[in-house]
């Protein structure tokens, strides 16, 4: 089920609504309820990220209601927390003043999200991570695995998207 396209319309859905939200709606939300939206955005968020472990704790509950329900609904539900961070901040009548850093995790974040799965297989192959006891050792390590995912989006983004790109961008020029 994790692979399946059905599992994917989703979040395809709530990022075309928001995108003609972005284009097309004229609305201002008072700072307050905006940043109130986007910290239950960025909960949800966390919360879904985390919300795997009982996987790992629980290896052979693959055919779980919990399992079946968590593979279905997840990308959904974090397209929708991330989706409302992005509409809070977009429609706040202050500006948000964003730090450039999210600026350039942003621009990495579908390389993340192509690396994420190779990142966590290379996980699967460490004795420690495998043989953890404790929630604990999960919720440290959850982190880090999301550090060496951005690590690895920022390198293919260095020496093979960011040439290409200049490639094709001098190629079609030419043309």
């Amino acid at each position: 089920m994790y692979g399946r396209p059905c599992t994917k319309a989703g979040p395809f859905l709530i990022g075309l609504v928001l995108g003609f939200a972005t284009s097309n709606l004229e609305l201002k939300i008072r700072a307050r309820l905006a940043s109130r939206i986007a910290l239950l955005g960025m909960a949800l968020a966390v919360i879904i990220i985390y919300a795997i472990l009982p996987e790992y704790w629980y290896p052979d509950a693959g055919n779980t209601l919990y399992n079946t329900l968590y593979t279905a609904l997840f990308r959904t539900t974090f397209a929708l927390a991330v989706s409302s961070v992005i509409f809070a901040l977009f429609y706040s009548e202050t500006p948000t003043a964003v730090s450039g850093v999210w600026t350039v995790l942003a621009k990495l974040t579908f390389n993340v999200y192509l690396w994420h799965m190779p990142v966590v297989y290379l996980f699967n192959f460490v004795p420690f991570y495998q043989t953890a006891t404790s929630a604990m050792v999960l919720l440290i390590l959850l982190p880090f695995l999301a550090i060496l995912s951005f690590f690895a989006a920022f390198l293919f983004y260095l020496f093979v998207e960011d040439p290409i790109a200049r490639i094709s961008g001098a190629l079609l020029q030419k043309l």
